[in-house]
């Protein structure tokens, strides 16, 4: 049986069990058992049954209980039964975790409390309590809308799912002529993973008006205020092309990520420096996305802000990197090290001021392999760059002239001219002069280095290359042009 045939729902068995209102659940709901009550700002109030010997909490959906918040980390706090109450644990969370006001490490759970994670307000009810605003719930109705949340949750992380898998079979893929085959799977693969989100779009707005009639039901009871224990139904967004936004970098909350995010930058510096030496450290490599991991918990919020958008590409680079073994080449050490240092510079607040409203970037690629031209174009599309590729130098000349291109992808081994020579011929176009040009190469040494410098290039990146790398090489030379720090 397929993914899809596990959560599709049938809304007659939706439908049938509404018979269950006659059938009492008392004896299962006697049974004491400890709850957290979430009140999100955005979604309402959500009850929790803190049922087992530990229960993670955070904004990722692998945890027992997930609050999707801008403060939450990914895996924030837990709940770990000790000697018959529980115990909440701070898991070095970014935004921190209070009970009754106070910030706290470790605290047992043993009375009524207010719990704070992040900024998300919560209520502990211990075994022998009840919240202070609870209303004995019609019990059959509680099941019902108890299994409709749970068929909810289903819905939503196969979504995810699907998301996560389009992301991966965009980005896990080494960029040689070889995968311009795979380029069509590819996207009919993506056109069968968004026909399924649609079909299980669909099938949530169902449950939603299942909802809604269930409400109803509810308020001719009289019984409508436990349907606020309902969670609510949310779809997350299509993966749609972000447009620039503008970002507010002068508050007083973004300031602070900035500032944390400027720390750990300086932590991860040091350890750049320590796998050029020592390329074959695990351990560095580990350490350097741990760091970077935490940068983007801090930088979830500003997604669109060229400092979240480089600091995403280079977690997903060094994600990779960590899964490698053996020794890291030269021009990925270098790569990493342009970003970690690009980085630092965006963090200043000179910089800051003037990277709120950056405009969508806009690449050409010139290259003459029909297969890996299109893998190129695909894979930076993923990556909300927006690429226009050209097989063609003197039609690639023809849009420089015509219109202004914040990076340059040019391969040097070009039929009938050498790249090196279109290179000098791109920097006699008036709106080109001082644009990047990444030389994609297959010779990546100190001579083809000292060439392309001659001939006007700014950097390479040699074939066969990865995904990962070409983003945060491409996001670094874009940012950097946009910037005026070229």
């Amino acid at each position: 049986m397929g993914v899809w045939d596990k959560t599709k729902i049938s809304i007659d068995f939706l439908t049938a069990s509404l018979l269950l209102f006659a059938t009492p659940l008392t004896t299962i709901l006697r049974q004491p058992m400890p709850k957290l009550l979430v009140k999100h700002p955005q979604h309402g109030d959500v009850t929790f049954t803190l049922t087992g010997e530990r229960i993670t909490v955070g904004r990722r959906a692998d945890n027992a209980i997930q609050i999707n918040h801008g403060t939450i980390s990914g895996h924030h706090a837990e709940f770990v039964s000790v000697n018959g109450h529980y115990v909440l644990r701070d898991l070095d969370s970014t935004n921190h975790c209070f009970v009754n006001g106070g910030q706290i490490l470790e605290a047992p759970l043993k009375s009524q409390c207010k719990v704070t994670i992040g900024t998300v307000e919560c209520e502990f009810v211990p075994d022998d309590a009840t919240p202070a605003d609870a209303t004995p719930p019609n019990d059959s109705l509680r099941k019902t809308i108890g299994m409709l949340r749970e068929q909810n949750e289903v819905l939503i992380a196969k979504l995810s799912d699907q998301q996560k898998q389009i992301d991966i079979l965009g980005s896990a893929r080494l960029l040689t002529p070889a995968t311009g085959a795979d380029m069509n799977s590819l996207r009919a693969q993506v056109v069968k993973l968004t026909n399924e989100r649609d079909a299980l779009s669909r099938e949530n707005k169902t449950l939603r008006q299942e909802v809604n009639r269930l409400r109803g039901i509810a308020a001719l009871s009289g019984d409508s205020v436990s349907m606020k224990d309902t969670v609510p139904i949310t779809l997350p967004p299509e993966p749609i092309l972000p447009k620039a936004r503008v970002i507010s970098v002068g508050t007083d909350a973004n300031i602070q990520i900035f500032e944390h995010v400027a720390e750990l930058n300086d932590k991860l510096r040091p350890l750049v420096s320590l796998l050029s030496r020592q390329p074959e450290d695990m351990d560095a490599r580990n350490e350097m996305l741990v760091l970077c991991s935490r940068m983007t918990e801090r930088t979830n919020s500003l997604s669109h802000h060229p400092v979240g958008r480089l600091v995403t590409s280079l977690e997903s680079l060094l994600r990779d990197l960590a899964h490698r073994t053996g020794a890291v080449e030269p021009g990925l050490l270098r790569t990493i090290t342009q970003a970690v240092d690009l980085l630092a510079m965006l963090l200043t607040p000179e910089v800051l001021a003037r990277s709120n409203n950056l405009p969508q970037p806009s690449i050409l690629a010139l290259d003459d392999d029909k297969d890996l031209l299109p893998a190129i174009a695909a894979s930076l599309e993923f990556a909300h760059l927006a690429t226009t590729a050209c097989g063609d130098a003197n039609e690639a000349l023809g849009l420089m002239s015509e219109g202004r291109f914040d990076l340059l992808l040019l391969d040097i081994g070009l039929p009938d001219i050498n790249g090196l020579d279109i290179c000098t011929s791109i920097r006699q176009i008036p709106a080109h002069a001082k644009t990047p040009i990444v030389f994609l190469t297959g010779h990546d040494t100190l001579e083809s280095r000292a060439q392309s410098s001659l001939s006007g290039g700014t950097d390479f990146i040699g074939k066969p290359f990865n995904m990962f790398e070409l983003t945060v090489k491409v996001n670094t030379w874009v940012f950097k042009n946009q910037l005026g720090l070229v």
